[in-house]
């Protein structure tokens, strides 16, 4: 029985300093695949927002000709061409810029260029 329950107690301490490992993950920015994997990543989402904006002609009613809607459905590439060098590639820098693009928070080139480098 007391063989048992030592037994029991060391298979529950092994498992709890496995648990409690941490594991450290670089990310190089530099690195040219994770460059084309943030590109990937935002030309994906530009696409998607110039797409669902041109699909639907509710936005040029809105008043916002020279909005970014406008400028989505004209101009990805100087779009991502500014956010990739804004990035530095960090990702969570350019989601939250793309986020604020799709949310309208962002409304024109002006805007977008004025946003500081990601650190």
């Amino acid at each position: 029985s007391s063989t048992s329950s030592t037994s029991s107690t060391s298979s529950t301490s092994d498992t709890s300093d496995t648990s409690n490992t941490s594991f450290l993950i670089h990310i190089d920015p530099g690195n040219p695949k994770h460059e084309q994997d943030l590109r990937a990543f935002a030309t994906k989402r530009l696409g998607r927002l110039r797409n669902a904006y041109v699909a639907d002609d509710t936005w040029m009613e809105m008043g916002a000709l020279d909005g970014i809607k406008l400028v989505l459905a004209n101009n990805l590439s100087t779009i991502l061409k500014i956010l990739l060098t804004k990035a530095r590639g960090n990702f969570q820098y350019a989601r939250h810029v793309l986020d604020d693009l799709e949310n309208n928070k962002i409304t024109s080139m002006a805007g977008l260029q004025a946003l500081p480098a990601s650190s």
